[in-house]
């Protein structure tokens, strides 16, 4: 499932994962393969990006909450949500939607 991210009100950093390929070898050939990376995306204010799943807002964006450290990165994480409960702002600065692709 895709998502889209807007940044409300400035400009803001989101840990989410985005497509990507990788190299898989067979034997002596290499074929490229659909896959999809954990990553700061950044966001300009008023801005939308596609992204895939959305984990959490960089602390620098929302300095007046405590970040949670997961595998080293720190962020804010977002409350749960689906498909069925979007659109939804988070924290008064990034809205996520479902995607129409």
């Amino acid at each position: 499932m895709k998502f889209i991210a807007t940044a409300l009100k400035n400009d803001i950093a989101i840990w989410a994962s985005m497509p990507s390929t990788e190299t898989r070898y067979l034997g002596d050939s290499s074929v490229q393969v659909p896959s999809s990376k954990r990553q700061w995306v950044n966001i300009p204010s008023g801005k939308n990006v596609e992204v895939g799943l959305v984990v959490g807002i960089h602390p620098s964006a929302l300095s007046n909450l405590m970040p949670t450290s997961i595998n080293g990165v720190k962020m804010i994480l977002l409350d749960s949500y689906s498909a069925k409960t979007l659109p939804q702002d988070f924290h008064g600065v990034l809205r996520l939607d479902v995607s129409d692709e």
